[in-house]
C-alpha cells in the first residue's frame, strides 16, 4: 500500500540511503546524488533560511510502499519542485505534481509576486515531460548539463608561472570563502569578510565534509586565492560531486577551472572514487567542465507554469 507523508526530522538518513540505492540502480542522476542532499542539508538550506527564505524541510514529502521509501519530493525553499522516483513507481509523478502545484507556488523566497511553479526534469524521463506539456508547462531554454568523468588516472596539470593548485584547509578560511563568493559576485571584490557566513560553517558538520577536498588556485607572489572548488565525496557509492566552483573575475581565462577539476580527479583516483559528477548551468559553464574531460550523459530543463 502506497502512503504519503511529510518529512520528519529523523528521516534524513533514510532519504540519503534511498538516494544511494537509486544511484546503484540507475548509475546516473535520475534522482539527486546523496552528495547534493547533504549539501542541501548542511549548506544551501541554511543559506536560504539566513536570506529570509522558508525552511526547506517544510516542503519535503515522502511516498512509501509498506514502509519502504519509493519517492521523495522537495524544493530548495523556492517555487520549484524536484522529484526523485524509484523505477516501477513512475505513475506517482502525477500525484506528486498535483501536490507540488498546491504548495510550492506560495513559497516566500525572494517573492516576485508571481504565483508560479518550476519543475526540474531530465530529458531522459519522457513520462515527466509529456505530463508537463499536457498541463501547460513551458520549457525554458537555458538548462543544466549532467556530466561525469571516470577517475581512473593521474592527470597532468598546467598553470601559468607563479600560480599553484592547493587543497586542504587554510589558516584563514575566510580567504577561501571570499574567493568563492567573489567568483560568483565580482561586484563585491572590495568587500572582505570579517565573519564567515553561517552556512559556510555549518557545512563543516556534514558527515561527508573533508577539508582535503577543498581545492584552490593560489597566487604564489601575493598569496591571493584566485579560484575555489569543493568536491563532495560519497564513499558508499564511490562517487564525487563538484559544488561549488568559481574563479574571481580578474583571474579568469587562465585555465584555473580546468586545473582544479583535473586536480580533483587526481584526488578521487588516489582515494578510490570511481566517478565525479557535476551539473553546470548554461553553455558557457559547460565548456569548462568539458575541457577537463567531463562528458554529458543527460540534460535537465526547467519547466515553468504560472497560476
Amino acid at each position: 500500500m502506497i502512503t504519503k507523508r511529510k518529512y520528519r526530522n529523523n528521516d534524513y538518513n533514510k532519504v540519503k540511503k534511498f538516494l544511494q540505492d537509486q544511484y546503484r540502480i540507475n548509475k546516473n542522476e535520475d534522482c539527486w546524488l546523496p552528495q547534493r542532499w547533504e549539501d542541501m542539508e548542511y549548506r544551501v538550506g541554511v543559506m536560504i533560511i539566513d536570506r529570509g527564505g522558508e525552511d526547506w524541510h517544510d516542503g519535503i514529502y515522502l511516498w512509501e510502499d509498506n514502509n519502504k521509501l519509493v519517492a521523495v519530493m522537495n524544493s530548495e525553499g523556492k517555487k520549484e519542485a524536484f522529484m526523485h522516483i524509484s523505477k516501477g513507481y513512475e505513475y506517482l509523478f502525477t500525484e506528486m505534481l498535483d501536490i507540488a502545484e498546491q504548495i510550492y507556488p506560495n513559497a516566500k523566497y525572494k517573492d516576485d509576486g508571481i504565483k508560479k511553479l518550476s519543475v526540474f526534469a531530465v530529458d531522459n524521463n519522457k513520462y515527466r515531460t509529456s505530463e508537463l506539456i499536457k498541463r501547460g508547462y513551458v520549457k525554458e531554454e537555458e538548462h543544466s548539463y549532467f556530466k561525469k568523468v571516470k577517475c581512473n588516472k593521474i592527470n597532468k596539470i598546467k598553470l601559468p608561472q607563479g600560480f599553484e593548485v592547493i587543497n586542504g584547509s587554510l589558516e584563514d578560511n575566510s580567504m577561501a570563502y571570499d574567493a568563492c563568493h567573489w567568483g560568483f559576485h565580482p561586484e563585491t571584490e572590495d568587500e572582505i569578510s570579517i565573519i564567515i557566513p553561517h552556512d559556510w560553517k555549518t557545512r563543516e558538520h556534514a558527515p561527508m565534509f573533508d577539508y582535503k577536498y577543498q581545492i584552490m588556485i593560489r597566487n604564489k607572489e601575493n598569496g591571493d586565492i584566485c579560484s575555489y572548488l569543493y568536491v563532495w565525496v560519497e564513499k558508499e557509492t564511490k562517487t564525487a560531486y563538484v559544488e561549488p566552483m568559481s574563479t574571481r573575475e580578474k583571474y579568469r581565462k587562465k585555465g584555473f577551472g580546468k586545473a582544479m577539476l583535473l586536480h580533483a580527479q587526481n584526488l578521487m583516483f588516489e582515494n578510490g572514487i570511481k566517478y565525479c559528477f557535476v551539473n553546470p548551468f548554461a553553455e558557457h559553464r559547460d565548456k569548462v567542465y568539458s575541457s577537463a574531460g567531463f562528458t554529458t550523459f543527460d540534460e535537465e530543463y526547467i519547466w515553468v507554469k504560472k497560476f
